[in-house]
């Protein structure tokens, strides 16, 4: 029995384990799926900003080479014309008409006077500037013996168009009437019209920065960066060490979040472009799957738990189930010990135990003398107390390694381990003795008074006798109790 539960015991926490490490494995293995889809989706969208950053790179240097060109023929046109007026000439109007609507980005072009003044193309030459710009970076650059000769300035809102353009400045080979300088102009809403239809999803951004770290332009406009130098040196020093690249990093120059950033340098000018995308708009799809999916693995984990706790409860139903029918199998329903085919059967185990450990056995048959008086005075009732009573005394007065059962009737019989002839008897007279606590009651010509005992004992050695001989033996030395005048012990 002991072992058949302990199966059941077993059987209940393999299920739990399993379940258990089947739970663990399947979590385990959905954040090993979680973590590379993780990083095969961060892989995918560094590598596409990257692309977009190589390739919005390589198309904006290629518009400063034609801007360069541009400028460079104007002031081959006005140094072949030492005669020509920059204000007006119509052959150096034409070539700016035509440079200026030429390629995706239409440019402005401007002279600025040595006093700083700004002129249209054309104006009159006897027209006032439009405004004076000789404080601006364009300007001041190009005084000196070191100027260079093309200038990518601080961007500033145009005083003629009243909007933010990048200016590029560039000194004249031969001043004339007052112009030194030609300036070309790039108007934000050229490139704001060029790069919204590439921009990133998910707040994407594109910034042109000069080697300096100043903001030339950003798309979306900010107010807050546009014409300032880049405040997060941690972020313009990455963007230093390569021509090209990607990261990831906050800064809080772009609003403080976490954002993926692709970045690229110009070859031949003092530029880097920057494109960025929200950290957490580029895994938004990605975490609408896995939330999903998470969400599922969560209702099934709840299932199989359910489904685990409903096995375990059907396996424990099934162990009480079996344990009760074993116990019925084995127990005599009245007084709650061996039935008569159990106990024979522990007998056999018993005598094999004894035989290989050379442990002394003894078996003792006892009835319970005119138990069918006791029956037809008192009545079946009153008989089946004194038979519960007699197997507690039976019960209690046996070691725990002893086994008392019910042989049928009022036939019990007992099986003593490492019995001798001493003290076997010693336990058949201490049950004698006890059994002066079961009381039958008092009736018509009867006197209160307690049943007795009727006991045959033999003793088993070591590869002794059969278990049918063994048991007729004491069965023998039973009736001689009962012939030598019964309430007595006989050794078989």
């Amino acid at each position: 029995m002991e072992k058949k539960e302990a199966g059941y015991d077993r059987a209940i926490l393999l299920l739990r384990l399993t379940m258990g490490i089947g739970l663990f494995l399947i979590w385990l293995t959905a954040f090993v799926i979680l973590e590379r889809d993780f990083q095969s989706t961060r892989e995918r969208e560094e590598a596409n900003l990257l692309r977009l950053s190589q390739s919005v790179t390589e198309q904006l240097h290629g518009k400063l080479d034609k801007i360069h060109l541009s400028l460079k023929l104007l002031d081959q046109y006005l140094s072949g014309k030492s005669q020509a007026d920059p204000h007006g000439e119509k052959g150096f109007v034409e070539l700016v008409n035509v440079l200026r609507d030429h390629g995706e980005v239409r440019l402005d072009f401007r002279l600025i006077d040595d006093s700083g003044g700004i002129y249209a193309i054309p104006t009159e030459a006897t027209e006032e500037a439009a405004a004076y710009v000789g404080g601006r970076d364009f300007v001041q650059s190009q005084r000196g013996a070191k100027a260079p000769s093309f200038y990518l300035g601080d961007p500033f809102v145009s005083p003629l168009t009243k909007r933010w353009a990048i200016p590029i400045s560039y000194p004249l080979a031969h001043p004339r009437r007052g112009i030194s300088l030609l300036l070309a102009i790039i108007d934000f809403q050229e490139l704001d019209s060029l790069y919204t239809p590439i921009l990133p999803e998910g707040e994407g951004a594109l910034s042109i920065l000069r080697s300096d770290g100043m903001v030339l332009y950003r798309l979306p406009y900010d107010p807050a960066l546009v014409g300032k130098p880049f405040k997060d040196q941690r972020y313009y020093q990455i963007m230093r060490e390569h021509d090209f690249g990607v990261f990831s990093l906050n800064h809080q120059d772009l609003g403080g979040k976490r954002r993926f950033i692709a970045y690229g340098s110009l070859s031949s000018y003092p530029l880097r472009v920057a494109i960025s995308q929200d950290y957490q708009s580029a895994f938004f799809h990605l975490a609408i799957r896995n939330g999903l999916g998470f969400l599922a693995l969560i209702g099934g984990s709840i299932v199989l738990l359910l489904l685990s706790r409903r096995l375990r409860v059907l396996l424990s139903s099934l162990k009480e189930a079996k344990l009760k029918i074993e116990r019925i199998s084995r127990e005599d329903s009245l007084t709650g010990l061996a039935n008569r085919g159990y106990f024979l059967s522990r007998l056999r185990q018993e005598m094999e135990r004894s035989d290989r450990y050379g442990e002394p056995l003894a078996l003792a048959i006892l009835d319970i003398d005119f138990f069918k008086d006791i029956n037809d005075f008192y009545g079946h009732p009153e008989g089946d107390r004194v038979l519960r009573e007699i197997a507690a005394v039976l019960s209690g007065a046996l070691r725990s390694g002893d086994l008392v059962g019910r042989l049928g009737g009022e036939e019990f019989g007992i099986l003593l381990a490492q019995a001798s002839r001493e003290s076997s008897l010693a336990a058949l007279e201490r049950i004698r003795e006890q059994m002066k606590s079961v009381l039958l009651p008092e009736g018509p010509g009867r006197r209160r008074g307690t049943p007795t005992l009727s006991a045959g004992i033999c003793l088993r050695p070591p590869e002794g006798p059969t278990l049918d001989a063994w048991y007729q033996a004491a069965d023998a030395a039973l009736y001689r109790a009962k012939q030598n005048g019964r309430d007595r012990v006989e050794l078989g």
